[in-house]
């Protein structure tokens, strides 16, 4: 005899909550925390940021304009590098991953300016300077939340965990 189908649906939801409420490894997050390559994320950092700075120098001369809004692109850049290559899931790669990307805009500037042979002072107008510093924030931000991309669900569930359960606090919540 076939089920109803209210019995189906039932069954269906129930094994939806059970895929849902999959069991994370007790030991994923303590692996993570000790799997960190920070020698790899300053590594990669410096590199990804000396190409950006390449890359904003080129952009600007190409152009003969400030391209402000490279800087967002060159801290997803660095975050992305560095918190795939580092293994990241401390604040510190975040951090990390944020000045690599000032570096590079700085750095950037400089060559420009280099390039030029101006001060640095005389390529901006104070608007234009504003401007500038607003999107090297923005870059920043964005290397920030890029540095922890790279990690699945299950491993930011069991960080979560992990965590949690070195503070004293409720280790049991389903959602980080």
């Amino acid at each position: 005899m076939r089920p109803s189908k209210r019995h189906r649906l039932e069954m269906k939801q129930s094994e939806l909550r059970n895929k849902r409420r999959k069991r994370v490894d007790p030991l994923l997050g303590r692996r993570l925390i000790e799997g960190q390559k920070p020698r790899h994320a300053v590594l990669a950092g410096a590199v990804v940021a000396l190409a950006g700075a390449m890359i904003w120098t080129i952009v600007a001369l190409a152009t003969g304009l400030a391209i402000e809004w490279l800087a967002i692109g060159i801290g997803a850049a660095c975050g992305l590098a560095v918190g795939y290559f580092g293994r990241a899931v401390d604040r510190r790669f975040a951090r990390m991953s944020a000045y690599f990307c000032l570096l590079a805009c700085v750095v950037g500037e400089l060559l420009v300016a280099y390039a030029l042979q101006l001060e640095i002072w005389l390529l901006y107008s104070a608007s234009s300077l504003t401007r500038l510093v607003v999107f090297l924030l923005a870059g920043a931000v964005t290397a920030h939340l890029c540095t922890f991309a790279w990690l699945s669900r299950e491993q930011k569930q069991a960080l979560w965990k992990e965590r949690h359960e070195r503070a004293g606090g409720p280790a049991d919540a389903s959602e980080p």
